[in-house]
């Protein structure tokens, strides 16, 4: 029956709840209350306890022996429940947020020392293919430590390109013990990288076969062979492991805590360098959760950073931005002349898709303004207006009356010798493709409507706001 009990749990959190409920029998033997059956004063005992202790965990404590009560056949009831919230209200005030995983810089992890050597006592052997392997795999401290040989598993879809699957043990979500699969390719892009999860994991199981060649005995390495193994070949502790996460985040230069406390080297430590590296790359937020067997959305808490790794060049690409309007005077700027020749003559296209138009085809009302090549259609309609805008009193303007709705417009290409199909009017308007009762006529600035619902708000605002004025001015 205590077998069927321990096997409720995945293998890498038994140890872990045995703790627990250890604990949780000792703190009531102090206070002189029995584990069963569970009474008010008991949660409260426990809940005291562990907040004199200022254990961050109060409640998976004392949900552990909720859970240990339940198996003992004893009932729960409503009072209970309300003190278990209590206590655990009780405990989690004042002591803030989570520590979390520190990340360890993904990018830089092949300038970690190479070397057979354990960095720790009681560490894995060749520990820079743990930490290279454990961070592109994210993996927990206690899957690396625990992990068989056989677990990897090579492959070559190339020649010399090496493929890499790595067969998980069971993990808290893992509850059939079935294992899971995930793969990685060569990261390369050339020589071969240390950085590299293929080429990693071939220098590891190559290390292995060589330094353990007695108990290899076929091409697959022995079940019983740790992945990464103790200079006696035993299996490294859950310790020793966290040991060597520590010694690598000071090799490269990663402080163990933050300066707040909110974050802290720990065996969580590869799994939150991987997640943040992988985001920082462009990898979609659904993948990284797959890959890292994530069933929740708690892989959003190890990327919350990645996105501001770069705050410097964020900084530097805020200052280079421009808006709309800046683009456009700037280009407008560029093709009169009138910036230095520094920036560069920039060349754009006509509306419509045309070949660079000829001089000849260009209207007074764009005179010393080069041809619109290469520029979408809205953005080639700003450029017009912002040109037309630029150096060119009002009495060089060209205005254009619609013959059915009577709005004046005014113009920025046509009413010369160019296509109609590429007349244009500021406000975007092709007039030269009106033919429908009657085409547009062109119109002085004299003759231009004096009511303002005649006057295109677009091409002519400062006429339609001075005519809607002296309107009002006249109503009064």
């Amino acid at each position: 029956m205590a077998e069927l009990t321990l096997d409720i749990y995945a293998p890498s959190n038994r140890a872990s709840v045995t703790s627990r409920i250890r604990l949780c029998e000792h703190f009531l033997a102090c206070w002189g209350l029995p584990m069963s059956p569970p009474t008010p004063q008991a949660i409260y005992a426990l809940g005291a306890s562990l907040k004199a202790g200022r254990y961050r965990s109060a409640a998976v404590y004392l949900s552990t022996y909720k859970s240990w009560v339940a198996r003992q056949g004893q009932d729960w009831s409503s009072s209970l429940q309300q003190s278990m919230q209590d206590a655990i209200r009780s405990c989690e005030r004042g002591l803030g947020g989570p520590v979390k995983a520190r990340a360890l810089p993904f990018g830089r992890l092949g300038e970690l020392p190479g070397g057979d050597a354990p960095w720790v006592s009681g560490g894995p052997m060749r520990p820079r293919n743990a930490i290279v392997l454990g961070a592109w795999f994210l993996t927990r401290e206690i899957e690396l430590s625990t992990a068989s040989a056989a677990a990897l598993e090579l492959s070559f879809p190339r020649p010399g390109v090496p493929q890499v699957k790595f067969h998980l043990p069971a993990s808290k979500s893992d509850v059939q013990a079935a294992g899971t699969a995930r793969e990685h390719g060569c990261s390369c892009g050339g020589p071969p990288a240390p950085s590299c999860p293929a080429h990693a994991a071939w220098d590891h199981l190559t290390f292995l076969r060589a330094r353990f060649a007695d108990r290899w005995q076929s091409a697959a390495p022995p079940p019983e062979l740790p992945l990464f193994p103790t200079v006696c070949g035993a299996a490294c502790s859950k310790e020793s492991m966290v040991a060597t996460i520590v010694h690598a985040a000071a090799l490269l230069g990663v402080e163990v805590s933050s300066p707040d406390g909110s974050e802290r080297v720990s065996g969580h430590s590869l799994r939150a360098t991987g997640a943040q590296g992988l985001a920082a790359a462009g990898i979609d937020t659904w993948a990284i959760e797959l890959l890292g067997r994530w069933g929740s959305e708690a892989v959003r808490g190890y990327i919350r950073e990645a996105r501001l790794a770069d705050a410097a060049a964020m900084t530097r690409r805020v200052a280079d931005s421009l808006s709309l309007e800046a683009l456009v005077k700037r280009i407008v700027a560029e093709q009169g002349g009138l910036s230095s020749a520094a920036c560069g003559p920039a060349v754009l296209p006509p509306p419509g898709g045309q070949a660079a138009a000829s001089s000849s085809s260009v209207s007074p009302a764009t005179v010393g303004a080069r041809p619109l090549v290469g520029i979408a259609a809205p953005l080639a309609v700003e450029v017009a207006l912002a040109r037309s805008n630029v150096g060119h009193p009002r009495q060089s303007a060209v205005y254009v009356k619609n013959s059915v709705t009577g709005v004046a417009h005014r113009v920025v290409l046509g009413l010369d010798e160019s296509p109609p199909a590429d007349w244009l009017a500021a406000c975007g308007w092709k007039f030269g493709l009106s033919t429908w009762r009657a085409a547009p006529v062109q119109v002085s600035h004299a003759e231009l409507p004096r009511a303002p619902q005649l006057l295109c708000a677009r091409c002519l605002p400062a006429q339609r706001r001075a005519a809607s004025e002296a309107l009002a001015a006249l109503a009064d």
